[in-house]
Order: C-alpha cells, then structure tokens, then sequence
C-alpha cells in the first residue's frame, strides 16, 4: 500500500511518486488517495491503468484516516528540532536536519516482520539507499574534517592546504557513499567522501573544537544566529 502523501507536495505528488517507484525498484499494486481534486486528475487516471495500479479512493479530508502521517510528520518535527538544539544551530539547517533524521530513520531503524526478523526499512527497500553506517550514523551538526580530492572545482593548487575542508556533518547521501557537510569557512554545503568525524565535538556549540578557530569564523558563525553568542 502506498501511505499518504502530505498536503505539502500536492503540487507534484505524481512526479515524486515517479520518483520513488524508479528509486526503490518495487512495484505498486495500490494507491489510496482521498477524493481532493488535485489527487483525481487524467495524468492520476493514466498512470494508474499504464502500470495496472488500482485507485482506491477515500474520504476526503478524514482526520481519523490522516492521523498515522500527521503522527509521522510530528515525530519527524520533534527529532529535527532536537538535533537542532543539541548541535546550537541556527533555524537555516532546518531543512537539512530534517533530511538527515529520514535518513537516520531509513537505516538505522529497525522493527519487525511477521516472521520476527529485524529490519530496516533499507533492508527491505534495497537497492533504494547507497549510504553506509559510516556516512550515516555520525551526529547532525557534529565536527567533520574532510579532504577534497585535487580535481575539486575548490582545489586551486592541490596542495593540503587547499584540500583541507572543516565545518559541521548535515546528512548522507543517498545516491554515492558520501556526506554533506557545511563548511564554516567557506559558508557553503560540500560533499564529501574522505572524511573524519568527531561525534562528540559540535563547533556551533564549542567554537574551540574548531581547528581553525579565526576571529572572523566566529563572527560567521554568530551572525547565522541572528547575532546571538
């Protein structure tokens, strides 16, 4: 069965369905949509009869048939907020600490079947996820040291110095074994597959983790504070 999807990609629900049907490899016998106007389209219509998918519509607008996604869309909210708060940073990694608890979630998070086997969700989804536990079990917003490989658009000269990235661990990649991290220096996100975490240090908590610890990355990182210290 395929869950709900939430009002939030409306819009392009379709497309994303598209999307998960090409990751995930896995074929889809059923979609229950509600009977919004939106979910009742000819492109829904066409779709489900070239792929021999039966529509099952519902209610719409059935707060008790709602509850398990609105209960997920809580769940999710509190762990991004949590990590927020734990790694101090700013609002403006939202998004990104939300991705990095799915992805957590996607791996990490096992329950059982009906034989009483544990799995994760990427147990049973495989090949829909290449991240690795060493990509993906490293706290958001903790410290992460990188090098960059000399054929890097930021590499000038390939020397250590240019390669040699520092900043804050955001999520793993779901496509290639690597990570995204945000690089204080630079004040942009990287991605990153040699890579050294330090799970229990957090530059936006302790500045004096920081390997370079400048007076001006200081001020960076204050300002994305809205000027908080």
């Amino acid at each position: 069965m395929c869950p709900f999807l939430p009002k939030l990609v409306r819009l392009h629900w379709l497309a994303l369905l598209k999307q998960f049907d090409t990751l995930t490899g896995r074929k889809m016998y059923y979609l229950r949509i509600d009977n919004a106007k939106e979910f009742q389209s000819d492109e829904t219509k066409e779709y489900c009869a070239e792929n021999d998918v039966v529509l099952q519509l519902v209610v719409a607008y059935n707060h008790t048939i709602q509850a398990r996604l609105e209960g997920a869309i809580g769940c999710v909210k509190q762990h991004s907020r949590t990590s927020l708060l734990h790694a101090n940073k700013p609002t403006r990694f939202w998004g990104d600490t939300t991705k990095d608890f799915s992805i957590k979630k996607v791996y990490l998070w096992a329950s059982s079947d009906t034989r009483g086997k544990l799995l994760t969700p990427h147990d049973r989804m495989q090949p829909a996820f290449f991240g690795t536990y060493k990509t993906v079990a490293v706290p958001f917003g903790s410290r992460v040291i990188a090098q960059l490989p000399r054929e890097h658009r930021l590499v000038k000269n390939g020397s250590f110095g240019d390669r040699f990235v520092e900043g804050t661990h955001l999520y793993s990649d779901s496509a290639i074994h690597c990570i995204w991290m945000f690089s204080i220096a630079l004040q942009r996100k990287i991605k990153v597959q040699d890579f050294k975490s330090y799970p229990l240090r957090f530059p936006f908590k302790d500045r004096s983790c920081l390997t370079c610890n400048t007076p001006t990355m200081i001020n960076q990182m204050s300002k994305m504070h809205g000027g908080c210290t």
